[in-house]
Order: structure tokens, then C-alpha cells, then sequence
């Protein structure tokens, strides 16, 4: 059909093409200074919201015959020595399809770049090795700062710390791994987050790193290997939190610069409501969407967002909440903030159309493209 065509001939010029990078982010900037956006055509992102309307949860999981026509078991068999052409295969393909869960708890650590995607089985035990090794340093590290508050108070690194507990305690327990108690699975995730909080000074802990955390501690099942994904993750993402450099802030204000030059009916109704701070969007962009989805839609969402970030644009997470704010428009005017009405809004634009959205987010980082490629002519 002519949905595959459009697919089939995008997932050919990705193959194709020089990596993008962050050049998309430049794009969004370019369009809104220039008033650019009436050459495009945009998607049309806003549909009747259908009470009914939900996610076929068979789209969240693989048979064995998927698995072999989207590619997968060919390209694990597969050998390169290209390491580009070899990870952009497999973030396209992540991208667009998904990871099996059954190769989850292999692949995630390659998609976070704890390990190389061409490494060999020697080189990929020796790096699992040094990933349990510096963990038991960092560990070690921890006592060393712990001791050493006994005799010099950190009354801010105390302050994290007590944090740490109090967050865990009201974990969502559903990401325990098969086979931990509950209590197993807090006390690792109090130690990793403590761990962290002990080595990096300039963050430390804030409230929200727990959701990121605990999907990791699911999937991977291993205490060095979470620290690790963990510590990845928030090598881009340690900004949401640090509130000397307010990159939450910052981005709601690009999400609306984004709303207002490609959506004026949305951007209107924000203005009508006085809502143009976005500030009800805020934890979509500090936690990915965690609190908003199911554990299996969250997992089949988070790596493609991984994916789309190394093959496209860092600001991937914007960009579907854009989409998801415009979908769900008309819902706007019935909402007022800080009511259950709200957080039933905040919840449902994502739970019930994660698929969808995400697909018209691909459409729209693919016109940016396209848009960047006219621009450079």
C-alpha cells in the first residue's frame, strides 16, 4: 500500500544518507525563525479523541515470524567490520520495528552504548568484566564518601540520600524482575541511585531518576549492567535534573515556539487557557513518558525513542510530546490544571495512542528531514 511505499522509501534514504545528528534540532530552530512552516506539508495530527480507541497490545510483541521478516535473525548472524554501517542498521531497525523482547536483555546495554556493537565474544566479556569491576569501585567509592560525611556533614548529599529512600519506597513494583522479592529489587535500586548520587556531586539525586532506573533493573536483570545503562542514560539526560542549568524549563519553551509556528489552533487554545508555560507537560520530558504508560508500552517506546535519538535528533522526546498535544487538542478546553481531569488528560494522550503518535512522530522527523535537505540545496 501506499503507507509502505512511503515507509519502504525512507527506510532506504536513512540507509543511504550521512547520519542527521542533532541537525533535525537545528531544522525545528530554522523553521520557527524563518516562517517556513506554510511550505510544508505538515501531517495532519489532530483527529475526535475515541474513548474507545486503544493500542492493539499485539503490536508491543513479536512471533517468531516477525522476528525473521523484520530482519532481526539475519542481522545478528551477520558479521561487518564497518561499525557505523553495522549500529545504523541496528538503530533503523529498533526504529522502526522494535526489539524482540526476548533479546532485550541482551541488546538494551548495546543500544545504551555500554558495549560496542561489533565487539567480539572476547572483547564483549572482557568489557562485561570492566563493567562489574568499576561498579565495585564506585561502590567502594560510596563508603569512602559515606565515611567521610561522619566527620565532614554534606548536608545536601544527606538530604539527596534520605530522598533516594523515600522515592524507592513508592516505586511502581511492577518492574521487579522475575524471580527478586520486592525487597530485593529496593534495596538494589537504593544502592545504585545512592551510588550515583555519591559520585556525581553536581546532580546528586533528584525525584524522577527512580523511573528511569527501574525499567532499566527489569529488562537487564543485572545490578552493574543497570548502574551502567543507568549512568548512559544520564549522560544526556542529567540536565532535566540539575537546576543550575534549566534545560526543562528551556525546552518547554522550544515546545511551544514548536506548537505556535506549525499549530496555531493548539498554541491558541494554550494562550486562551494562559497554559503557554507548558508546565503540565513537564514530566513527559523529565521522565520519557514513564508515569504515563503500562510497563510493556513504556519498554516498546523507550527503545525506539533510543534509537530515533543516535539515528536523528536529541530532542525526540519534544517532538512526541508535540504530536501528542496537537492529537489531543480538543480535549484542551475541557481541562482545567491541577484537576483529576488533568492528570486523566496527561495519562491518556499516551496510553491509549503510543503507537499511533509515535508513527506520526516518525513522519514528522522525517519531513524535517526532507525539510533539511531542501535547505541545503
Amino acid at each position: 500500500g501506499e503507507e509502505e511505499e512511503e515507509e519502504n522509501m525512507y527506510k532506504e534514504r536513512v540507509e543511504d544518507e550521512e547520519l542527521l545528528g542533532n541537525s533535525i534540532d537545528g531544522v525545528v530552530l530554522r523553521e520557527i525563525s524563518m516562517d517556513v512552516t506554510d511550505t510544508i506539508d505538515v501531517v495532519d495530527t489532530s483527529y475526535e479523541y475515541d474513548d474507545e480507541m486503544s493500542d492493539d497490545d499485539d503490536e508491543f510483541y513479536f512471533t517468531e515470524e516477525e522476528e525473521e521478516g523484520n530482519g532481526w535473525v539475519q542481522l545478528l548472524k551477520s558479521k561487518s567490520n564497518h561499525t557505523r554501517v553495522f549500529s545504523n542498521t541496528f538503530f533503523n531497525l529498533i526504529y522502526n520495528h522494535g526489539i524482540p523482547p526476548r533479546w532485550r536483555k541482551i541488546i538494551w546495554p548495546f543500544l545504551l552504548g555500554v558495549f560496542k556493537w561489533t565487539c567480539t565474544v572476547g572483547e564483549y566479556l572482557e568489557e562485561r568484566h570492566k563493567v562489574e569491576d568499576d561498579y565495585s569501585k564506585f561502590v567502594g567509592d560510596m563508603g569512602i564518601v559515606l565515611e567521610r560525611t561522619k566527620t565532614t556533614p554534606n548536608e545536601e548529599l544527606n538530604i539527596a540520600l534520605a530522598v533516594v529512600d523515600g522515592d524507592v519506597e513508592r516505586c511502581d513494583k511492577t518492574y521487579c524482575p522475575a524471580g527478586w522479592s520486592i525487597e530485593k529489587f529496593k534495596s538494589t535500586l537504593k544502592e545504585i541511585l545512592k551510588v550515583y548520587a555519591c559520585i556525581n556531586e553536581c546532580v546528586m539525586y533528584r525525584q524522577g531518576m527512580t523511573d528511569i532506573l527501574e525499567p532499566l533493573l527489569f529488562i537487564v536483570e543485572d545490578v552493574s549492567l543497570a548502574f551502567a545503562c543507568f549512568k548512559n542514560i544520564m549522560s544526556f539526560a542529567h540536565s532535566r535534573f540539575d537546576f543550575s542549568a534549566p534545560d526543562i524549563e528551556s525546552q518547554l519553551i522550544l515546545l511551544h515556539e514548536v506548537i505556535a509556528s506549525r499549530n496555531p489552533l493548539t498554541a491558541q487554545t494554550l494562550r486562551f487557557k494562559s497554559w503557554e508555560d507548558l508546565f503540565f507537560c513537564q514530566r513527559w520530558l523529565l521522565v520519557d513518558f514513564k508515569r504515563e504508560l503500562g510497563k510493556e508500552k513504556l519498554i516498546w517506546l523507550w527503545e525506539r525513542m533510543w534509537a530515533a535519538r543516535c539515528l536523528h535528533t536529541s530532542n525526540i522526546t519534544l517532538l512526541l510530546a508535540y504530536i501528542c498535544l496537537c492529537a489531543h487538542s480538543l480535549l484542551l478546553p475541557e481541562v482545567a490544571i491541577g484537576t483529576p481531569l488533568m492528570k486523566q488528560f496527561q495519562h491518556t494522550c499516551m496510553e491509549h495512542h503510543v503507537g499511533e503518535l509515535f508513527k506520526q512522530t516518525q513522519l514528522l522527523i522525517s519531513q524535517l528531514a526532507d525539510r533539511k535537505a531542501q535547505l541545503d540545496v
